[in-house]
C-alpha cells in the first residue's frame, strides 16, 4: 500500500497492530460486509484503511482533531478512495473548544490530556519491554533519555470538540456496528457525550483505557450496565504502563467468535519496487529465523526454472546479485576521507562487503540498536562531541559526513588502521524495528 505518513517506524507499528495481528477484532468482535465504524482518534487513517480493505460497503465515520494528522487522514482517504466521512474535530462529553498536545515524531501518544512526563515513561517502558521480551541488545539509559527528548518534543493546537450523539443525530445514524476510541486518556470524557438512548444503537465497542484513578473498573462497570460483554487484554509490550485495551460486544447479537466475518479479505499485494519487495522479504525473514538463518542474498524472478520431472532445477538458477542491484541502483563509492572512515565503520558493524554514500543505514539491515555501536566507533574517531541524534538524522553516508563537515568539532579524524579496514567483523545484527528512520515531516511509505 502507497500512504502518506508522519514517522515510518510508527506507521510500521500501526500497519502490524492493525493489519497483521487485527487487533480490532479480537475477543469476538466482528466486522462485515456494509458495517458501520466510528474511528475516534483516526490518526493517519490506518483502521480506515483496514476496515475499507476488510469489509465491502462499509460506512466510516472518522474523527481526528489535530491539524497536520487530520490533513494525512484526508490524502490517505482520498487516494484510496475509502467511503469515509471525516471530521477535523474531537468527542467529548461537552461540546467546547480544547487546547491538544501534538508530539510529531511520535503521533499516537498526542492527545487533549498529555502530559510529558507520563508519557515519556509510557514510551521508555515500551521500548524496555520490547527489548526485554526481543532479547536483542538494549539501549543503554542515556541513549534512550537521548532519543526520547527529541521525540517528545511538542506542539500545541486548540481543537474543537463536539458530543458523540450530536454527531448521531445529525447524520441519522441508527446503528453503529463498531465505536473504536483510542484517544489518549479522553476515553471516559467521549462516552460521556453517549446520551442514554443512543447505547442501544451501538453494537460493539473497542477502546483503548489509560487505568488512572480507577478508569479501567469504571469504565468496565458502565459498559456491563448497558449490557455488553467486555474483555479486558493488556499487550506484552505495555506491562506497568497502565494501558489496556478494552473489548465489548451484544452477545446475542453476534455469531460466536469462531465463525467471525469480514477479516481482512486476501487482497493482491503490490510493491512499488524490487527493492521494496526484497526488503520487506528480509524483514519478514528476521521475525522467523535465527541471524545466521537469513539469507544474504534475494533473487526475484519472473518463474523458477524446472527440471523435465517437474522438480526446482537448481543448476538454472542464476547467481545471487546484491539487493543494490536487484533494486536498480549503481553504488557510488566514497570520495573523501571523512565518508571512507563512515563507510568502514557501517561494513563492520552491518556485516555487508560493500556500502555506498548514498545507501540507507536502515535498508541495509541497520536499526536503532545498532546504532550505538556505530556511535561509539565515530565517537572514539571524533575530535569533539558527536549526539547522537545526528546519526537519525542522517541516516546515509554522504548525508551524514556533510552534516558533520559543518561541525569540525564533531568531524571523526579518520585513523590509518582504520582505513586499512584491519578490524574483526561484528556478527550479524539486521532483526530489530526502525525506532527511528527520519525526523518528522510527510514522506511517502510504498
Amino acid at each position: 500500500m502507497a500512504i502518506i505518513h508522519q514517522n515510518k517506524g510508527e506507521t510500521d507499528f500501526l500497519y502490524g497492530e492493525i493489519f497483521e495481528d487485527e487487533a480490532y477484532t479480537r475477543h469476538g468482535i466482528t466486522l462485515r460486509d456494509g458495517c458501520c465504524v466510528f474511528d475516534i482518534g483516526a490518526n493517519i487513517g490506518m483502521f480506515a484503511l483496514y476496515v475499507s480493505r476488510a469489509c465491502r460497503g462499509a460506512r466510516i465515520y472518522a474523527f481526528e482533531p489535530i491539524p497536520p494528522l487530520f490533513e494525512v487522514l484526508r490524502l490517505n482517504a482520498r487516494i484510496h478512495g475509502v467511503d469515509a466521512a471525516l471530521f477535523a474535530c474531537g468527542l467529548a462529553s461537552v461540546e467546547q473548544q480544547a487546547e491538544f498536545t501534538y508530539y510529531p515524531h511520535n503521533t499516537a501518544i498526542s492527545g487533549r490530556f498529555a502530559d510529558a512526563a507520563d508519557d515519556r515513561e509510557v514510551v521508555k517502558t515500551y521500548v524496555l519491554n520490547q527489548q526485554a521480551i526481543s532479547g536483542k541488545e538494549t539501549l543503554s539509559e542515556e541513549v534512550l533519555d537521548v532519543l526520547l527528548s527529541e521525540r517528545l518534543a511538542t506542539q500545541r493546537f486548540v481543537c474543537p470538540l463536539r458530543r458523540l450523539s450530536d454527531v448521531i443525530r445529525e447524520h441519522g445514524v441508527e446503528r453503529i456496528d463498531l465505536l473504536k476510541i483510542d484517544a489518549e486518556k479522553s476515553e471516559l470524557d467521549i462516552i460521556g457525550g453517549v446520551d442514554p438512548d443512543d447505547w442501544r444503537k451501538i453494537e460493539q465497542i473497542v477502546l483503548e483505557v489509560h487505568d488512572i484513578d480507577g478508569r479501567l473498573q469504571q469504565i468496565t462497570a458502565l459498559l456491563r450496565a448497558h449490557g455488553y460483554e467486555v474483555a479486558v487484554e493488556q499487550s506484552r509490550m505495555l506491562a506497568h504502563t497502565g494501558l489496556y485495551d478494552v473489548y465489548a460486544r451484544r452477545p446475542s447479537e453476534h455469531e460466536p467468535a469462531t465463525a467471525r466475518k469480514g477479516a481482512l479479505r486476501d487482497a493482491e499485494r503490490t510493491w512499488a519496487s524490487p527493492g521494496q519487495l526484497v526488503s520487506d522479504i528480509r524483514g519478514f525473514a528476521a521475525t522467523k529465523l535465527a541471524e545466521h538463518m537469513i539469507p544474504a542474498a534475494f533473487v526475484l524472478l519472473e518463474e523458477l526454472p524446472l527440471s523435465p520431472n517437474g522438480k526446482v532445477d537448481r543448476k538454472a538458477l542464476p547467481a545471487p546479485r546484491s539487493t543494490r542491484s536487484a533494486a536498480g541502483r549503481a553504488l557510488v563509492a566514497p570520495r573523501t576521507d571523512l565518508e571512507r572512515a563512515i563507510a568502514e565503520v557501517w561494513q563492520d558493524v552491518l556485516s555487508v562487503p560493500q556500502v555506498g554514500v548514498h545507501d540507507n543505514f536502515f535498508d541495509l539491515g541497520g536499526h536503532s540498536l545498532l546504532l550505538p555501536r556505530i556511535h561509539g566507533r565515530l565517537r572514539g574517531m571524533a575530535r569533539g562531541e558527536l549526539p547522537m541524534l545526528v546519526l537519525f538524522q542522517h541516516p546515509t553516508i554522504a548525508s551524514l559526513a556533510e552534516a558533520l563537515s559543518q561541525d569540525p568539532s564533531a568531524s571523526p579524524a579518520p585513523q590509518a588502521g582504520e582505513r586499512d579496514g584491519e578490524r574483526t567483523r561484528a556478527a550479524q545484527q539486521r532483526r530489530g524495528e526502525i525506532f527511528a528512520r527520519r525526523r518528522g515531516g510527510l514522506e511517502t511509505k510504498k
